[in-house]
């Protein structure tokens, strides 16, 4: 007893192994209070929607129902130690600290002290480590539905990781972990949470959206706390086995719980963060314009001629060195650059036609550019070891600096060139490049080092430009790709990083589609494609024009509607190619704008719920091994079945329909599930379908609700009742 007491902190040192007795807590949050329950072989924990079993000898966790006593969580078990055997709670010790000089596993034993204190519970265990290193968990509860785990090795020098391991059931299923664009299923993968300018298919070191999250159909969520690099092995090291890890000396995660894995990810949210609102009028259809003052407003004016209900234009070959505004090579080979002698002059006539606009942005200072002396001499840019400018090559073929968001001088710095570009330009709002690659060796203002330097940068990239905008212009957008866990709360719109214009699962339009779905189960739900990618021609044939009108469709069927021009050949497709790909557009654009209600109410419940916009069918029917084979397919809110078509040729298309009666769109055709059917699919159609018995918002697909829209005024909805009676239902007006 006198060396426990001495390792201890104060508090701890009051409860010892072996104590029988029930201490009742306080109360937490606007759960039940916690009732702790002391035994000879373990501890429980209990709340009114959680068991927490901690066995004493050896350490080993479990979370129950405390109604039916159904487990719900189990840590993997303790095993003989090994290099690269990780299954069970432990850590990876370096030889002197040293990341390249190999190391060994440890895992965590008996437990030598319990005390409780409020709502938290305080381990101290004992481990294999021959040194005599021992181990601090802390167990809290945050609400009655989740539990948070701190683990922490003593004396913590040497340890270059901490790890969990979970049971992993042959059939279950994970979610999530950011925007991935991998198969929606993570089982079988190893995701890094680490923020980086490449897709994950391409390039597995992390992702632009690196959220270390995940859902299991077992009802049940992981995330680890941090900006620290993690690591999820899912039944990777082993098949029964989901092991995360933090590249760090600390371990912190927190457990959700719910009913269902929907609820679980509304647990998360209440703990990530409310995501940004965007306004009402950003719900509508963006349209990229270039080429110059006169050639943009002639776009305009030729789309309110031929009817097509675009609200908002972007751009981003409008320069303003001066705000540091603008992309300045020339990329889209299609159309040549042409000059801006005056941009808020063009705004100005842009508004008068009913349009937004908005224009490009990026924490980048090429060394050329008007502002990089200015940022330099104070000192505003990240560091490298010498003290000067970190350069490094950027988006735009130069070298760059990079603004240090640590710095708050360089913020306001910032923020007075961001709320420049919206009160003297009068933009609306911007692209918001960048921000997912800030280096890890370089010196920050704050201190802060390593990963955790780049995983925190996009949420400080958002937050600065966030409260400026809102500061001059609270119904602003912004379009990020770029993010970590809590940015979500200054991202009002979010885009799947560069595809390519191609069919491919792994870089194309499939590839985008699965980023968004991830990324809605991580947090960020409000998503706005690249219709047409960013980058690649194709080949000129029928195939490239069926691709285009394929993302045309499930572009309409996102949150926002916006197409990109990006870096392609003279021979792109576009909007204006052939009569073909201009009546698609114009129908799903208006298809799109008819949403316009539903797709605002959706966005209100998700911040108030914190649940998904955009939902594989997965969710709806998490036993059903049927719905997460069928990745593409997706519920948009409660009423609205999507199964874009993402093969070229394809002119039907199977998808799994979940429990109830679903009602096709576009013929009224009826189908009852969970089941799976096979739908026409021609190629100017996706297959649509509403839930029986819904009412939709609808506004009349002009255009007018998001042109005309207030801050807070929502305009005319008209409800269309898809709850017939008998016979058929069939929406002409579509």
């Amino acid at each position: 007893m006198g060396r426990l007491r001495a390792v201890l902190p104060p508090f701890l040192a009051v409860a010892v192994t072996g104590a029988v007795g029930i201490v009742p807590a306080p109360g937490f949050g606007a759960g039940s209070p916690l009732a702790v329950l002391h035994r000879a072989s373990t501890l429980e924990a209990r709340t009114d929607r959680l068991l927490v079993v901690l066995h004493r000898d050896p350490w080993h966790l479990e979370l129950r129902d405390p109604s039916t006593n159904r487990l719900i969580v189990d840590e993997y078990p303790a095993e003989p130690r090994g290099r690269r055997r990780v299954g069970s709670l432990g850590f990876l010790v370096g030889r002197d600290g040293d990341p390249g000089a190999g190391g060994r596993w440890h895992r965590v034993g008996s437990v030598l002290g319990v005390a409780v204190e409020g709502d938290a519970i305080h381990v101290l265990a004992a481990t294999d480590d021959p040194s005599g290193r021992r181990v601090e968990i802390q167990v809290r509860f945050p609400s009655s539905a989740t539990v948070s785990v701190r683990v922490t090795p003593r004396p913590s020098r040497g340890v270059l990781e901490v790890a969990e391991g979970l049971r992993s059931a042959p059939d279950e299923h994970y979610l999530g972990l950011g925007a991935r664009y991998g198969p929606l299923d993570a089982r079988r993968s190893e995701v890094r949470s680490r923020v980086q300018a490449q897709l994950d298919t391409l390039e597995p070191r992390g992702n632009h959206v690196a959220v270390p999250f995940f859902v299991s159909t077992r009802a049940y969520g992981v995330a680890v706390h941090g900006a620290d690099e993690s690591v999820f092995q899912l039944a990777t090291v082993r098949p029964d086995a989901a092991i995360f890890k933090v590249v760090g000396p600390t371990l912190g995660f927190t457990v959700f719980t719910g009913a269902t894995p929907l609820d679980v990810i509304a647990e998360h949210a209440k703990t990530a963060g409310t995501p940004a609102l965007p306004p009402l009028w950003a719900f509508g259809v963006w349209k990229t314009v270039l080429g110059g003052e006169e050639r943009v407003l002639a776009e305009a004016e030729r789309l309110r001629r031929e009817g097509i209900p675009v609200t908002a234009l972007w751009s981003y070959d409008m320069v303003d060195e001066i705000r540091h505004l603008g992309w300045r090579p020339w990329v889209y080979r299609a159309m040549t650059p042409g000059p801006y002698p005056d941009l808020a002059r063009l705004t100005r006539r842009l508004r008068a036609l009913g349009y937004r606009m908005l224009g490009y942005m990026s924490p980048e200072f090429p060394t050329d550019s008007t502002l990089f002396g200015v940022g330099a001499a104070r000192g505003y840019f990240v560091r490298d070891a010498r003290g000067q400018p970190y350069l490094k090559d950027g988006m735009q073929g130069r070298r760059v600096a990079l603004l240090d968001f640590t710095n708050p001088e360089a913020v306001r710095w910032w923020q007075g060139l961001a709320a420049s570009t919206l009160t003297d330009l009068g933009l609306d709002g911007w692209m918001q490049d960048g921000g997912d690659d800030a280096p890890e060796d370089g010196v920050y203002f704050s201190g802060i080092r390593g990963a955790a330097a780049r995983n925190a940068y996009p949420g400080a990239y958002a937050r600065a430009t966030r409260a400026a905008a809102l500061r001059v212009r609270p119904d602003y957008v912004s379009l990020m790709r770029a993010g970590f866990t809590g940015s979500q709360r200054d991202t009002p719109v979010a885009w799947p990083c560069d595809n390519a214009f191609s069919w491919s699962p792994r870089s194309g339009m499939p590839a985008a589609l699965r980023a968004a779905l991830n990324g809605s189960v991580s947090g960020f739900p409000f998503w706005a494609p690249d219709i047409g990618g960013y980058y690649g021609c194709g080949a000129g044939t029928r195939e490239d024009e069926e691709l285009w009108i394929r993302w045309v469709q499930l572009g309409a069927l996102h949150p926002v509607m916006r197409d990109h021009l990006g870096d392609k050949c003279a021979s792109a497709i576009d909007l204006w190619s052939t009569p073909a790909t201009l009546a698609a557009f114009h129908r799903y654009a208006a298809l799109h704008q008819r949403l316009v209600p539903y797709l605002y109410a959706l966005a209100i419940q998700v911040v108030e719920t914190g649940r998904p916009m955009m939902r594989p069918v997965a969710l709806s029917s998490p036993g059903d091994a049927r719905a997460h084979r069928d990745e593409f397919t997706y519920l948009l809110g409660d009423d609205l079945l999507v199964a874009p078509v993402v093969e070229p040729g394809a002119r039907w298309r199977q998808l799994f329909v979940p429990d109830g009666e679903w009602i096709d769109w576009w013929e009224g055709e009826r189908y009852r599930g969970p089941d799976l059917v096979t739908v026409p699919a021609p190629v100017d159609r996706i297959p649509l379908f509403v839930r029986a018995g819904a009412i939709l918002p609808l506004a009349d697909g002009s255009g007018s609700l998001t042109r005309d829209a207030r801050v807070g005024a929502p305009g005319p909805w008209l409800p269309w009742p898809a709850a017939a009676t008998g016979g058929r239902l069939r929406c002409d007006a579509c």
